[in-house]
């Protein structure tokens, strides 16, 4: 279109470029006009995306996560996309059959082969011309159908054919620039656990505390040591420890250990003693309420005291030959029949016979001439005459009295003719009397079986006499009274039957005597309950005062102890302090510090500084360092334990979980320790300790 001339162009506008003709804008025209696009705004490209909806009409959020990258990539956005896929058809699940699959293999075969060959083509200094495609042919109709446009040509028809290109030309382009990296993938949706509270121990841990310096302190605030040193970069460093500190505080440990063990097996030893000391004095002391019991029972004691050496000696002189003679008679019951027999015939024998056959006793020697009595003062013989006629007395004695008084005790061997070898099997001789009967003078040899003797009843009451009479009385008057008569026919008036109000009266006589005879039993039970009650009361006083007394002396002795237990401590800890200081006086020497001689030339400083912190008596003086580095002093008891002081720490601290001691390089007390005086464990006068968490 032609550019109208000046005074003409009415109802104009310039639009493009070629309107202004290559020159400035037209005053006459009142517009805003922008010739060679001066002054025109320029349109930034924006990088902002286009909305778009799903099928439902919801916005496509996951669009950013598409930008600049395959079209083709699976991206999980959604919520649905987490929960399970509900498989719909089941063919897409299916493995594709053998055609499917070949198809796919050459397909890929051929992709991957047209990828290689390109880069081994374009690796090769010489490769052939490429191949040239053949001519295509388009046909072209423009949009504008002008006369003056395209010479007025409505189609035409274009040939498209590839450029020649000669194949030794080098490259044109550069290939070789980095080409920037697509997005990576989306990072996988994290399921958050609930916001909780933090706890105060979390938050202690998060704390990081401030570092302070050791030159400046504008405010002036205290500051713990331990504060001003851990930011100090010391705790980094690497300490070398000689050795040899080990090796000290092991030998002290260890000696220390041995003088505690000698200490306890002391205190043990004295303990047992004292333990033995007391069980005799109340051996005694039952002894005493045994023998003041039997006084008032009655009973009388075993042995006088006031008997002389001589009668008890008599006394066990008689007993040895009854348990001879008694051990005898077993081992003649026991012994074999024919031993058994032999032994009885030579006991029969008379003191001639056994002179005459040299079986004479040589034993009992004796300066006097022994002679048979039986040859003197007889009075029987020819002389004493025969006795009657009528009496059968042949013999004066029976023949062969030994086996007589064995007839009622039977013997195991006088059994076997009966029972063969079984008897052999017991073991024990159960037919054997092994002891006595009581009552028996055990001097006096027994001829037959032992006599005895009837006990009278007791009858206090006559409760048996009044039975038998009541019997008597109802047992068939009628024949009683007609059998007398029979009997007695002269007293037949006096053998009267008794009535049953005599009867009566009779038992209610008795009734009150038995009444009155219980009240009196009574009585003298109830009195002497009261008597034994009040020598009961007054032998418990007795034995609490002789109680009170051992403890006493029990407590003196525990005292002494103690008192010994710590002098030798201390001087044990002397001896090992003044080792130390010896032992430093002779480093010194070693290395030839002789400016230090006159420091360790004072070995005694360490001695009188204990000494003095050890004349307090019973008190230990404890230097306890807690968890958050602060130091507590305190003074305690010796024999308090150590759990007391324990106890003590956490109610001042508020602790609210289990805490135990430690005294490096000792490993830290155990609950058998916490159970152990302050003493005990060494503590004393002063230590220091360290709270340990448990």
């Amino acid at each position: 279109m032609a550019i109208p001339e000046y005074g003409h162009r009415k109802n104009w506008v310039p639009r493009t470029e070629e309107d202004f003709g290559g020159g400035g804008s037209y005053p006459e025209i009142h517009m805003a006009q922008y010739p060679l696009g001066m002054g025109q705004k320029i349109e930034r490209k924006k990088n902002a995306l286009p909305i778009q909806h799903d099928d439902q009409g919801n916005i496509k959020y996951d669009v950013i996560l598409r930008q600049s990258s395959d079209k083709n990539k699976i991206v999980y956005s959604k919520l649905q996309d987490l929960l399970p896929k509900e498989i719909l058809n089941q063919d897409e699940l299916l493995k594709p059959d053998e055609e499917e699959i070949q198809k796919s293999t050459e397909s890929t075969k051929a992709a991957l082969e047209k990828l290689i060959q390109g880069k081994i083509s374009a690796a090769l200094p010489v490769r052939h011309a490429e191949k040239t495609q053949e001519a295509q042919y388009i046909r072209y109709t423009p949009s504008q159908q002008n006369e003056n446009h395209n010479s007025g040509a409505e189609q035409r028809i274009i040939k498209v054919v590839d450029v020649q290109r000669d194949p030794l030309e080098p490259p044109r382009f550069k290939i070789n620039k980095k080409i920037p990296q697509a997005p990576p993938s989306p990072p996988p949706p994290v399921m958050h656990s609930p916001t909780r509270k933090l706890t105060v121990k979390e938050q202690q841990d998060w704390r990081i505390p401030p570092c302070i310096s050791n030159w400046k302190n504008a405010r002036g605030y205290t500051i713990p040591l331990d504060k001003r040193l851990a930011a100090d970069g010391r705790g980094l460093q690497q300490v070398h420890i000689n050795e040899n500190f080990a090796k000290l505080s092991e030998a002290l440990y260890i000696a220390d250990r041995k003088a505690r063990e000698a200490v306890e097996m002391r205190s043990q030893m004295e303990r047992k003693l004292a333990q033995k000391e007391k069980e005799k004095k109340e051996e005694n002391l039952r002894q005493l309420a045994q023998k003041a019991r039997e006084e008032r029972a009655g009973i009388r004691p075993a042995a006088n005291s006031s008997d002389s050496d001589e009668d008890v000696r008599e006394r066990d002189i008689i007993r040895q030959e009854r348990r001879k003679e008694r051990q005898r008679e077993k081992n003649l019951m026991r012994a074999a029949p024919d031993r058994r027999s032999k032994l009885e015939r030579q006991r029969e024998r008379d003191i001639s016979e056994q002179v005459a056959l040299g079986m004479a006793n040589p034993s009992m020697s004796s300066n006097e001439v022994q002679f048979d009595q039986r040859l003197f003062n007889q009075t029987k013989g020819v002389g004493s005459g025969f006795g009657d006629d009528e009496d059968y007395n042949v013999y004066d004695k029976p023949w062969r009295t030994a086996q007589t008084a064995n007839i009622y005790r039977p013997s195991k061997k006088n059994d076997n003719d009966i029972y063969g070898d079984d008897l052999e099997q017991l073991s024990k001789n159960r037919f054997v009397p092994d002891k006595q009967f009581s009552g028996i003078d055990a001097s006096v040899k027994r001829d037959g079986p032992v006599q005895f003797e009837k006990q009278d009843d007791d009858d206090p009451f006559g409760l048996d006499k009044f039975l038998t009479e009541v019997k008597k009385a109802s047992k068939r008057p009628e024949i009683s009274s007609s059998y007398e008569n029979r009997t007695k026919s002269d007293d037949s008036s006096t053998s009267k039957q008794l009535s049953k109000e005599e009867l009566e009266e009779k038992r209610k006589i008795y009734s009150e005597k038995i009444k009155t005879n219980r009240l009196n039993i009574e009585e003298k039970e109830k009195e002497a309950d009261r008597l034994r009650e009040i020598q009961r009361r007054k032998d418990g006083k007795d034995m609490g005062k002789l109680r009170e007394q051992l403890e006493a002396m029990q407590h003196q002795n525990y005292i002494e102890s103690l008192k010994k237990e710590k002098q030798e401590a201390k001087a044990a800890r002397d001896r090992v302090l003044r080792q130390i200081e010896q032992d430093k006086i002779e480093r010194r020497a070693m290395f030839g510090s002789l400016s230090n001689q006159n420091e360790a030339s004072k070995p005694s400083q360490p001695n009188l500084m204990i000494s003095s912190t050890a004349s307090k008596s019973g008190k230990t003086k404890l230097a306890i360092r807690m968890l958050d580095g602060t130091q507590l002093v305190q003074e305690f008891d010796d024999k308090e334990v150590l759990s007391a002081v324990r106890a003590y720490i956490v109610t001042q601290r508020n602790y609210s979980f289990n805490i135990t001691f430690a005294m490096p390089p000792r490993p830290p007390f155990n609950e058998e320790d916490m159970q152990k005086s302050l003493f005990v464990l060494g503590l004393s006068p002063n230590a220091r300790l360290q709270v340990v968490q448990r």
